[in-house]
């Protein structure tokens, strides 16, 4: 299992303003500090800000065994994908 050696917590899409230029930061915490200071498109923000749970994922199933059930990973893998793609 490799370990998620980034900034731990929670990642929080946000709206951002650069310059006069709309786009979205990744914050991570309470106290509003960022992963990512300017992405340009909702999308690509919601991807990233999945990313540490993406990995976490991924990581849990080479540690099970074979007798693992099927359907709870793929409810598990459906829901990470659309928190990750589907913008409110």
């Amino acid at each position: 299992i490799m370990e998620f050696k980034g900034t731990k917590g929670k990642w929080i899409v946000s709206g951002r303003n650069t310059n006069g230029t709309n786009g979205f930061e990744i914050q991570y915490g309470t106290d509003g500090e960022c992963v990512t200071d300017h992405v340009y498109t909702i999308e690509d923000a919601q991807l990233i800000s999945k990313a540490p749970e993406m990995l976490e994922f991924i990581n849990s199933l080479l540690s099970e065994s074979d007798d693992i059930v099927h359907d709870e990973i793929k409810k598990e893998a459906k829901q990470l994908i659309e928190e990750a793609t589907k913008i409110d």
